[in-house]
């Protein structure tokens, strides 16, 4: 699915997507030094697998629900989505000196971004269309460090494929650093 053309990586310098990870952004530092999370490793989990040696980190997958943006619906089941990849974000605080301008979270906050729903009607429907990423969870929202990304169905719509690592903070003290970003499939 991170996939992008020979050519993006020439221009690169390199040779395989692998190569593209920037390690020193898996670090993220606030603006005034108050807060700093680190990502050890984004972990790639295969529902359809279910040998894949990863599937603890997100049991039990009977109670996992992914999240369609609306609150109200909150059975959207991700046992119903072997057909899907969880990208599972292993990382967190490192330090947080000021927890009254940045969140405290037991997780490192991220964002995925370039896998997008060609039908987003769909995708809000009560009984959702999971044609998109979206954010899993057990009990509730962001309670788990990880997004689901079905493995056919999504579009990616003018923008890259990217990977975000966010402070938990807005306004003036939010920040992001990207580990990884690919052109994808996308030709503009």
């Amino acid at each position: 699915m991170w996939v992008t053309a020979e050519a993006h990586l020439k221009q690169a310098g390199k040779s395989s997507v692998e190569e593209l990870w920037n390690e020193k952004l898996m670090t993220i530092t606030s603006k005034d030094g108050m807060y700093q999370g680190k990502l050890d490793a984004l972990i790639a989990i295969d529902l359809a697998d279910p040998n894949d040696p990863n599937l603890g980190l997100i049991a039990p997958i009977n109670t996992l629900k992914w999240f369609n943006n609306r609150p109200s619906i909150r059975n959207l089941m991700v046992k119903d989505q072997k057909n899907s990849y969880v990208l599972y974000f292993k990382g967190g605080t490192v330090f947080n000196k000021d927890t009254k301008k940045y969140n405290s979270y037991d997780h490192l906050m991220f964002r995925v971004d370039g896998f997008d729903s060609p039908d987003r009607n769909a995708f809000f429907k009560d009984k959702g269309v999971l044609n998109a990423s979206a954010s899993i969870y057990h009990d509730s929202l962001f309670d788990i460090p990880a997004v689901i990304i079905p493995k056919t169905g999504t579009v990616q719509n003018y923008s890259d494929l990217v990977i975000r690592l966010q402070t938990p903070a807005g306004g003036w003290w939010f920040s992001e650093s990207i580990p990884l970003r690919l052109k994808g499939n996308l030709e503009y």
